[in-house]
Parts: C-alpha cells; sequence; structure tokens
C-alpha cells in the first residue's frame, strides 16, 4: 500500500534525488500525463468550437483571432518596410 500512496505523491524537482533515474523517469511520466490532459481539453474544446475538425484539420478562426492574425501580418509587413528604408540610406557615401 505504501507503492501506492508514493505513486499519488505529486513529484517537484525539489522532491526527487536527481541523480536518480527511476525518480527523474517518474518525474517525467508525471510531466506528460499532465501535459496529455491539458492538450486533450484544449482539442476538444477547439473542436466543440468548430475550429478544428476531429482529425485535427483546421476549420475556421474566430472573428477575433482574424482580426489579430491581420494585425500581425500588417504589422510585419510594416517592420519590413522600415528595415529596408533604413538599409537604402547605408548606400549613401558619407561626406
Amino acid at each position: 500500500m505504501a507503492s501506492d500512496d508514493k505513486r499519488l505523491e505529486r513529484l517537484t524537482l525539489d522532491s526527487i534525488d536527481a541523480e536518480s533515474d527511476e525518480q527523474l523517469e517518474a518525474l517525467m511520466a508525471q510531466v506528460l500525463a499532465e501535459g496529455n490532459k491539458v492538450y486533450a481539453a484544449q482539442r476538444a474544446e477547439t473542436v466543440q468550437l468548430g475550429i478544428i475538425d476531429e482529425q485535427g484539420r483546421l476549420l475556421s478562426l474566430p472573428e477575433y483571432k482574424r482580426i489579430h492574425s491581420e494585425q500581425t501580418l500588417h504589422n510585419v509587413s510594416q517592420c519590413g518596410t522600415a528595415s529596408r528604408q533604413q538599409n537604402s540610406y547605408a548606400s549613401i557615401p558619407k561626406l
């Protein structure tokens, strides 16, 4: 029964011996299991919202995401323009 209690114990970097492969593997398994839970919940939510289908293919983006994407693309293109303008002055000889 003690081994069952130990398996339920939440591991942290401070609570394990970092030199023990067994304890490091247990911590990694715990981290991956929690990550899989988060992934499954987020995937289910995006399917429910109609963003992706059951196979994970993108169906649509919510309006607020489309607006954000367009703003990001606009900002990136503006940065590229400013960068090109700065570089164009480099060819002018210094007096």
